[in-house]
C-alpha cells in the first residue's frame, strides 16, 4: 500500500490549524502628530519606527484581534489616496468624512483630540483670519466644511509654528498637545500665543473596503478590545 498520499494529507491537516493561528500583519498609515504618533530613531534595516499613544492603542487592539500592526508615517493625502484604492489595510488617526464613509469602514474612536486656534493676536477675528493648517488634516477637512476660508497649508504642524512666529499666518488650527510637543529655537515663542478652543475631535481607524471584505470579522472584534486598550483616555 501506498502510504504518501495518506501522508501527505495527515501533515496538510496537522499544518493547517498552525497556519490559521499564526498572527496576520495589518498594514497601517498614520502622520506625525506627537504625542499620538511619533517617529523614533531609524532602526538597524532603515526603517523608521512609529510610537505614541494612539500608536499603542491601535496595535494593542489588533493584537487583541490576532493581527500585528505594521505602521507606517505618510502624508495625509497620500494616505488617503491609498486607502481608497485599497493599497493599505487602513488609516489613522482622523476625522469622520463623509467621503471616505463611501469608501471605507470606520472603527470606533481610537483618540480624542482637542483643537484650538493659536494665536498672537488674543482679539483676532477667526473668521477674517489667514488661517493655517497641515495640508490634507482632518482640521483643513472640518474649517473648509464649515465655511472657514484656508489662507496656507503646511506639511507639518512645526512649519504653523515658524510661521505663525514670522507673522506669515494670523492662526493655525492644530490639537493643544500636539503644539505643547513642537520644538522650537525661539525660547518663549510657544508660550506667548494665545489659544481659543475649537471643538472635540474623536479621531477613528479608517479600513480599507477590500480589507473588510477579506476580513469580515475583524472591525468588530477590534472595536471590542478599544475601550480597555485606550487606558481611559476617552472619557
Amino acid at each position: 500500500m501506498n502510504m504518501r498520499p495518506f501522508i501527505a494529507g495527515l501533515l496538510g491537516a496537522l499544518l493547517i490549524p498552525v497556519c490559521q493561528a499564526q498572527t496576520r500583519e495589518l498594514n497601517l498609515y498614520t502622520f506625525e502628530a506627537p504625542p499620538y504618533q511619533v517617529t523614533d530613531a531609524i532602526s538597524p534595516d532603515l526603517r523608521r519606527q512609529v510610537a505614541g499613544e494612539t500608536v499603542e492603542t491601535i496595535a494593542c487592539a489588533a493584537g487583541q484581534a490576532g493581527w500585528s500592526a505594521n505602521i507606517r508615517v505618510t502624508p495625509p493625502k497620500r494616505a488617503i489616496h491609498s486607502l481608497r484604492r485599497n493599497r493599505v489595510d487602513g488609516y489613522f488617526a482622523i476625522d469622520p468624512s463623509a467621503k471616505l464613509d463611501t469608501t471605507a469602514r470606520r472603527s470606533a474612536p481610537v483618540a480624542m483630540a482637542k483643537w484650538y486656534f493659536f494665536t498672537v493676536d488674543p482679539e483676532l477675528d477667526t473668521r477674517l483670519a489667514r488661517i493655517g493648517v497641515v495640508d490634507g488634516s482632518s482640521e483643513e477637512s472640518w474649517l473648509m466644511a464649515n465655511g472657514y476660508e484656508i489662507f496656507l497649508t503646511v506639511a507639518s504642524p512645526g512649519q504653523l509654528l515658524a510661521l505663525l512666529e514670522r507673522n506669515r499666518i494670523d492662526a493655525a488650527v492644530m490639537d493643544e498637545r500636539v503644539m505643547a510637543g513642537l520644538k522650537t529655537d525661539n525660547d518663549g515663542a510657544r508660550e506667548k500665543l494665545h489659544k481659543r478652543f475649537l471643538r472635540h475631535a474623536p479621531l477613528y481607524l479608517y479600513l480599507s473596503n477590500g480589507f473588510t471584505r477579506e476580513n469580515p470579522g475583524f472591525l468588530s472584534r477590534f472595536n471590542r478590545y478599544l475601550a480597555d486598550c485606550r487606558g481611559g483616555q476617552i472619557s
